[in-house]
């Protein structure tokens, strides 16, 4: 389900963040955190591959896109606000294409990406 891969995605996320001694994190593992988050919603945003089974497939949510966002931000890579800026305009267009407001950016979104 959703929230069973919003989890994953976050403890991955938090697991690369961890501070110890005050620092930021490793930043190969938050590098490895972001490859493994996205895959996971590129893995969600394809319809009826088979790969989850049980009631349907997880299809990612408004939590689902500020997970991966917090991810990018992250990556500390000097593109991070592109990609969330990126990541923003993907779910604008879902959602101006499904009218699914789950997938409508909200004041969250937009505070990750300042």
């Amino acid at each position: 389900t959703t929230v069973l891969y919003n989890t994953v995605m976050n403890a991955w996320v938090k697991g690369s963040t961890e501070r110890c001694g005050g620092g930021r994190g490793n930043p190969s593992k938050n590098s490895a955190a972001l490859k493994k988050v996205e895959a996971l919603l590129d893995e969600m945003e394809t319809p009826g591959d088979g790969r989850v089974s049980g009631r349907g497939h997880a299809v990612p949510d408004a939590v689902t896109y500020s997970i991966v966002m917090n991810a990018v931000v992250a990556g500390r890579r000097s593109d991070a606000a592109d990609g969330v800026r990126a990541m923003i305009d993907r779910m604008d267009a879902l959602y101006e294409a499904t009218g699914n407001p789950d997938m409508r950016p909200t004041s969250k979104h937009y505070n990750i990406l300042l």
